[in-house]
């Protein structure tokens, strides 16, 4: 991944995918994690970045300074932009050889992991996110 250091945090660009009309609306959890399990297995789990699909949009965070956690820029760009109350998917490495996804429906999450494991990968449901602080009042 390329990263940039930038003072005022991560920022949010415009990846692949924008302007399939209609796809990213139907995409459910279980189809965006095969993809992002897609992605992660081509270009490395140290490399995948962490990755919000709103809509018809796909933004992936990038320029996150070092030292920052990838869970707390992923939430940190979602308060910013407004998003908490809105339906999105998002992916993000949330340890090593470990992605987590997940699709916010308003003020519920559902999650599942990816588990880079010797040979292969697993997938597992995760019913919640200690890091996850978006659903929680207050947070």
């Amino acid at each position: 991944m390329r990263e940039s250091r930038e003072p005022d945090g991560p920022r949010e660009g415009t990846g692949a995918g924008e302007g399939e009309e209609g796809r990213t609306e139907r995409m459910d959890l279980d189809e965006f994690t095969h993809i992002t399990l897609a992605v992660a297995s081509e270009n490395g789990f140290a490399s995948y970045a962490p990755t919000l699909i709103v809509g018809e949009q796909v933004q992936v965070i990038q320029g996150i300074p070092e030292g920052l956690d990838h869970r707390e820029a992923l939430q940190d760009v979602i308060r910013r932009t407004g998003l908490e109350g809105s339906d999105f998917l998002f992916g993000v490495r949330s340890g090593p050889g470990e992605i987590t996804t997940g699709h916010h429906l308003g003020g519920a999450t559902l999650f599942m992991r990816i588990l880079e494991l010797q040979q292969g990968f697993t997938l597992q449901p995760t019913p919640e996110c200690a890091w996850w602080t978006l659903d929680r009042p207050g947070q």
